[in-house]
């Protein structure tokens, strides 16, 4: 409370505090706030599967940004010299350093997932299945990192 003299000059009168308006950065800083992604639909909309990702501030995502990093630090210091796009075995090896970094990013902010079939089957989440389906559909892990990406998404509400 914030205190005000009235008009009097006597007693000082206590006023309520407004609260500011606009985007409490506060909100999005648990990194263990999941959404999830639907991925399908039953005849009537609704969802029957999805993916539960973590954000992109979550831990997970972090130490596994980091370890990419390193890798390709590693790599290009290793390499001894930058990477030259006129040559096609330089613009191979960055098309592949560019997928297998979205594939471990997409299976780093992955918790879970429910609903997944395959063949009929019902598809478990398991490492080697997160693994294979993002290797595998790389609309589904784009899905999956632009969701990761929507700070909206994990907004406590």
């Amino acid at each position: 409370m914030e205190e005000n003299l009235d008009m009097s000059g006597s007693a000082p009168v206590e006023q309520p505090k407004q609260n500011a308006i606009g985007f409490d950065v506060g909100l999005s800083v648990s990194t263990d706030v999941t959404y999830d992604i639907p991925v399908g639909f039953d005849a009537e909309g609704e969802v029957i599967a999805g993916i539960t990702i973590l954000s992109k501030n979550s831990q997970a995502y972090k130490e596994a940004d980091r370890k990419l990093a390193r890798v390709q630090l590693k790599k290009s210091s290793l390499r001894g010299r930058p990477l030259d796009f006129k040559k096609d075995s330089d613009a191979e090896e960055f098309l592949d350093q560019r997928e297998s970094t979205d594939v471990a990013l997409a299976i780093a902010v992955t918790v879970g997932w429910f609903g997944l079939t395959n063949a009929g089957a019902e598809y478990a989440f398991t490492p080697a299945n997160v693994k294979a389906l993002y290797a595998g559909n790389s609309s589904l892990r784009a899905k999956v990192l632009a969701a990761a990406e929507e700070q909206a998404n994990f907004l406590k509400r």
